[in-house]
């Protein structure tokens, strides 16, 4: 289709062009030169349209044949490689079947060290928890006796904050008479 709009406007600007500058060579007027430029324009650009589809339908046939050849190429290497293919894959399967007692016994014989790496890591492992366990139980005791005081501490401010608004004449709610309570009945 590129070639049909290309021969078209091509053909109509050549083919108006040469017959506007005969026209005017041949002291025609004004109205009369765009007319035969315009009329031969038009002819030219619709000869030139036909000769653009002729090749754009050329370059198409060029193509589809291309891609029929590659096809059938591709399809010829296929079925030439098909037999190799097989082939190939009956040997594959031969070398598999035939290594399978080797693998079998390397299998059997890397059995027992594998047992054995096993069992060395699982003492490695216990020996390595009973070595943290009084470390482990000495940060456990730390943290709790730290969480102790912390909770002690908060207690004690939370009381002298309900002492403090007690005193300076603050007038709690609900809420809080019920917090003061608890504290105060906390500390007893």
């Amino acid at each position: 289709m590129r070639k049909l709009w290309t021969g078209a406007l091509v053909g109509g600007a050549v083919g108006g062009a040469v017959a506007a500058l005969r026209a005017y060579r041949r002291d025609e007027t004004i109205d009369v030169v765009v007319g035969q430029g315009l009329r031969v324009g038009g002819e030219v650009a619709v000869a030139g349209a036909v000769l653009g589809l002729g090749l754009d339908l050329r370059r198409a046939r060029r193509t589809r044949r291309a891609m029929a050849r590659r096809a059938g190429l591709a399809a010829g290497v296929v079925r030439a490689a098909r037999p190799a293919m097989e082939q190939a894959r009956e040997v594959v399967a031969q070398a598999a079947e035939a290594a399978r007692p080797r693998v079998e016994q390397l299998v059997e014989a890397a059995t027992p060290k594998v047992v054995q790496l096993a069992e060395t890591t699982r003492e490695a492992a216990q020996q390595a928890a009973e070595a943290a366990r009084p470390r482990v139980e000495q940060l456990a005791t730390r943290a709790a006796e730290g969480t102790k005081r912390t909770a002690e501490l908060a207690r004690e401010r939370a009381a002298a904050s309900l002492d403090h608004r007690v005193s300076s004449n603050h007038r709690p709610g609900r809420a809080s008479d019920a917090s003061r309570r608890r504290l105060v009945s906390a500390r007893s």
